[in-house]
C-alpha cells in the first residue's frame, strides 16, 4: 500500500487519528497504547523517507520475535495497520486484500451461477459458499486437464478428481452434477458415479431444565457485559432460537406487547414468530438500558470500541464459560448454543407438545427434522420397543458360561 507521504508528514496525522478513536468510544489506556505503538514506528525512519507498508513489517519483524513476542508483535501492527487505514480511507476498519478475480469458461460459469441460483432457495449462504468452493475446485481441476466445456466431462475424469475429496465435497459435486442433468446441460447423469457414505446420526445432546436454570443463574448481572450474556443464554434457552439469528437481532425485532419474537430466519429465509417470557423479557430491557451507542442496529454488541456485532463464536464462548462456572458434567457430550436448542425441543416432546409444534418452535422447514424429535420421545418410543428372544444354541451356551 503506498501513500504518497513521507514520515514527516504521517506524523501530522497521530493527534487527529487519536481524536477519531476517541469519538468511537475507545478507552483513554486504549488511545494511549496505540499512540505509543504508532509514534515508536514513525520515529524509527527519517522523516523524508516515503511511508510504504512494507516499511512497517520490516520494522515490527527486525524489533520483536513473533514467536516469543506475540502480544507485542501484534499490538504495533494492528495499531499501526489501523493508522494507515485512517490515514488511506479515514475509517479504522483493516481493509483485506481484494482477490484476484478468477477467470472461469463461460459454461462453467453460467451453470455455476444457475446452480447456485437455485440452490439459494433452501440453502444458507454459508452453505452455498461451501458449495461454490467445491465446485470452483472441481473446474479448476478440469482446465488443468484441458477441460474447458461441459461436453468434455467424462466418467473416468470424474472418479480421478473423487478419489482423494472428503464426503462433504463429494456430496457437493454429486448435487450439482444431478443438477447439470436435470437441466439437460448433460447427456448423462454421472451424479450417480458420486458415492458418499453415512455417518451415523447421533443422539442430540439433551441436559435437564435443573441443569438449565443452573446455567442461567450463573450468570450474575454485575456488568454490562454479563447482563448481555444473560439476556444472550435465555433467549437460546427458552426460544430455541439459532445463533446465526441472535447476531443480527435488533431490538425492533422484540414485541413486547404481543410478548413475541419476530424475526427472518438467516438460515431458511422464513419468518418466524417465537414466544418471549417475562424473565427474558426482563434480561433483554435491563441490557438495552444499558447499552452502549453503536452505529450498527444489532442488539448484541462486542464491550469494546467500536463496538461491532458478536460473532457467533462469541456466543460459542458465553455458553462454554457458563458451563464451567455452573459445573454441568460435560464429558463427551456438547456444550454449546445448538444444545440448548435440542435440550428445549427434548422438553417440549417429553412434555407431549406436538412434533409438528417444537418444529414450528425451532424453524424447521423440512418434514425429515421431525425424526429427530422422534428420537428424543423415549416414553413413546419404549411402546415400540420389541420383546428379545430367548438366547439359543451356541450363544446360549456361551451366555451361560461355556465355550
Amino acid at each position: 500500500m503506498e501513500f504518497n507521504i513521507t514520515f514527516a508528514q504521517a506524523k501530522t496525522h497521530v493527534d487527529n487519528f487519536v481524536s477519531f478513536m476517541q469519538s468511537l468510544g475507545y478507552k483513554k489506556s486504549t488511545q494511549k497504547i496505540v499512540k505509543q505503538n504508532v509514534k515508536l514506528f514513525l520515529n524509527s525512519e527519517e522523516d523524508s523517507k516515503q511511508l510504504t507498508e512494507d516499511s512497517l513489517y520490516e520494522f515490527v519483524l527486525s524489533r520483536y520475535d513473533q514467536t516469543l513476542q506475540p502480544t507485542r508483535f501484534n499490538s504495533v501492527l494492528g495499531s499501526c495497520r489501523r493508522f494507515f487505514s485512517y490515514i488511506y480511507r479515514g475509517d479504522f476498519s483493516i481493509a483485506r486484500p481484494v482477490p484476484e478475480p478468477l477467470y472461469l469458461p463461460e459454461p462453467f460459469k453460467l451453470s455455476l451461477d444457475s446452480f447456485l441460483s437455485e440452490q439459494s432457495i433452501r440453502n444458507a449462504k454459508c452453505t452455498l459458499l461451501k458449495k461454490q468452493k467445491a465446485i470452483v475446485d472441481l473446474f479448476m481441476y478440469l482446465m488443468e486437464h484441458n477441460i474447458y466445456s461441459l461436453d468434455e466431462l467424462s466418467s473416468k475424469i470424474i472418479l480421478d478428481y473423487l478419489q482423494e475429496k472428503i464426503p462433504e465435497t463429494k456430496a457437493y459435486i454429486r448435487s450439482y452434477l444431478r443438477y447439470l442433468f436435470s437441466q439437460h446441460l448433460l447427456v448423462k447423469d454421472y451424479s450417480v458415479l458420486v458415492i458418499t457414505t453415512k455417518r451415523p446420526r447421533k443422539l442430540p445432546t439433551v441436559y435437564t431444565k435443573e441443569e438449565i436454570r443452573t446455567i442461567v443463574n450463573v450468570v450474575n448481572e454485575n456488568s454490562l457485559i454479563e447482563k448481555r450474556n444473560k439476556a444472550i443464554i435465555l433467549i437460546i434457552a427458552t426460544t430455541g432460537m439459532r445463533s446465526c439469528d441472535i447476531v443480527r437481532l435488533k431490538y425492533s425485532d422484540f414485541c413486547f406487547e404481543k410478548k413475541r419474537i419476530e424475526i427472518t430466519q438467516v438460515k431458511t429465509g422464513v419468518p418466524l414468530s417465537l414466544p418471549l417470557d417475562e424473565e427474558t423479557t426482563s434480561a433483554v430491557m435491563d441490557y438495552y438500558a444499558n447499552r452502549p451507542d453503536s452505529q450498527f442496529e444489532n442488539l448484541f454488541i462486542n464491550q469494546n470500541a467500536p463496538f461491532n456485532p458478536i460473532s457467533t463464536g462469541i456466543i460459542r464462548y458465553i455458553l462454554r464459560k457458563a458451563f464451567a462456572a455452573a459445573h454441568i458434567d460435560v464429558t463427551g457430550k456438547k456444550h454449546g448454543p445448538h444444545s440448548l436448542r435440542s435440550s428445549l425441543a427434548s422438553a417440549m416432546v417429553n412434555s407431549d407438545i406436538p412434533y409438528e409444534i417444537v418444529q414450528n418452535q425451532l424453524g424447521h422447514t423440512s418434514d425429515n427434522s421431525l425424526r429427530s424429535y422422534v428420537r428424543f420421545d423415549i416414553e413413546k418410543l419404549r411402546v415400540c420397543a420389541l420383546e428379545s428372544q430367548p438366547p439359543t444354541g451356541n450363544f446360549k451356551r456361551w451366555m451361560e458360561g461355556g465355550v
